[in-house]
């Protein structure tokens, strides 16, 4: 089963281009942090988004135009240099386009220059300066793009943060109030450690401080306070608080996940898929529905329609077909029963183990339970071989062992030995799961 549910709710911040103009500067960023505010996400995660649509465009640029570089000059024999053209000189200057922004250009006025040279009654291969001019103008706009826009980024990160301390400050005053230091600071000076300027009498303010705890950890953080916000907004789940978050580590900046959370009493689980830039503070994240938990019979059809489909790919084991599955829940995760198989006409039992938490599962196909006879040939043999391993018993041996089934997974049975020449019966009781079997003989 897929940790996303259909129902996904892209939470993100897609800002308009930012302008450089000191004197509103001010403005436009409490602009933009008013909007963020209003849905509950500071993560401008929409510039990440553009960023690799402008870096997919840019390599595709790069490597269409390298490869007609190296195409173009072996068709026009366009010489590297002054020298009279080779047929190394295609592959040449396509390593020299690995420095695309300097020796793009240089070919393309080298292949005017060339062509012109050979026929000077020709016009100018205008098509190929313009596609090569314009080429150059769209990698420039997306370089430059992409450093103004996120030099923007920052400047409105810069502002938010501010903005939040200022707040901080005006709703717990005591706590950012002076506070006295008990210790002197020199010896005969009577003034005391405040915090602030002796001569303003202004607040000092405290140095930077490093990111406490891994990424992992303030992504966690930051997933549970955008999570409670998104939902305070809804008067259906303004109550709702995140007891704990899970996180896989998928690739890069990828995480998926799972939250729980308290529905007035009722947890609830969530999953998500986040991308998350720790060095930016960046967070993108994509939530799903609510996850509910299968019924026992919901995921004894689920497991069962998995099993017929794996061995439906499986050449071997196309022609077998499930007859019945028995599952039932034995504790917390695990699961345990018996799948009925056809196999060519030939009914055969197996063993069935599932674990399921609530998101996925795995199953295991156990070899085919032990007949009757099996199993009775079993516990004999091992009843035997513990009698002669045992000092005090080893002069005891078995003539022959009854078993029959009971209920569930009881047998019982009766065990005739021979002891120094005497012949007794003892009862005999196994426990057998269709996996693994104990005895006890009284």
């Amino acid at each position: 089963m897929s940790p996303m549910e259909p129902g996904v709710r892209l939470i993100s911040f897609v800002r308009p281009a930012l302008p450089f103009d000191a004197s509103s500067a001010t403005q436009r960023t409490e602009a933009y942090l008013e909007e963020i505010a209003k849905i509950g996400v500071a993560d401008c995660a929409g510039f990440w988004q553009v960023r690799r649509m402008l870096i997919l465009l840019l390599f595709l640029i790069l490597v269409l135009t390298t490869i007609w570089v190296g195409i173009d000059s072996h068709r026009n024999q366009i010489p590297v240099g002054n020298k009279p053209y080779s047929g190394g000189n295609a592959i040449l200057w396509m390593v020299l386009c690995v420095v695309w922004i300097a020796f793009f250009p240089v070919y393309l006025v080298k292949r005017a220059k060339t062509l012109q040279e050979r026929n000077p009654a020709a016009s100018a291969p205008v098509l190929a300066s313009v596609l090569g001019g314009l080429s150059i103008v769209v990698v420039l706009f997306c370089v430059v793009g992409m450093v103004l826009w996120g030099t923007g980024i920052k400047v409105v990160e810069d502002q938010r943060s501010a903005s939040q301390a200022t707040e901080s400050k005006q709703e717990n005053p005591a706590q950012n109030a002076p506070t006295k230091d008990a210790t002197p600071r020199q010896a005969g000076n009577d003034h005391t450690g405040t915090g602030a300027d002796e001569n303003s009498g202004q607040a000092t303010q405290p140095s930077a401080q490093p990111k406490a705890g891994s990424p992992e950890d303030r992504l966690r953080a930051r997933l549970t306070k955008n999570i409670e916000d998104l939902w305070r907004g809804d008067p259906d789940t303004r109550n709702a608080r995140v007891k704990t978050i899970s996180l896989t580590h998928e690739n890069g900046n990828e995480y998926t996940g799972a939250a729980t959370a308290d529905f007035s009493g009722q947890e609830k689980k969530f999953p998500f898929r986040v991308t998350y830039d720790d060095a930016h503070d960046n967070l993108s994240l994509q939530m799903g529905e609510e996850q509910k938990r299968m019924s026992d019979d919901e995921l004894r059809d689920d497991v069962r329609q998995t099993i017929e489909k794996k061995w439906a790919e499986n050449p071997a084991q196309k022609d077998i077909r499930t007859k019945s599955i028995t599952l039932a829940r034995q504790s917390g995760n695990e699961y345990a029963g018996i799948l009925i198989a056809d196999v060519s006409g030939r009914e055969e039992k197996h063993s069935l183990k599932v674990t399921y938490d609530g998101s996925h599962y795995s199953y295991v196909v156990g070899d085919p339970p032990l007949s009757l006879e099996e199993l009775r040939g079993q516990v004999s043999e091992m009843i035997e071989k513990k009698w002669r391993e045992n000092p005090k018993s080893k002069n005891v041996h078995l003539i022959s062992m009854t078993l029959s089934h009971q209920s569930g997974i009881e047998y019982a049975g009766i065990v005739t030995a021979n002891v120094s020449g005497q012949e007794k019966k003892l009862s005999v009781h196994v426990h057998y799961d269709g996996n693994n079997w104990t005895y006890e003989v009284e």
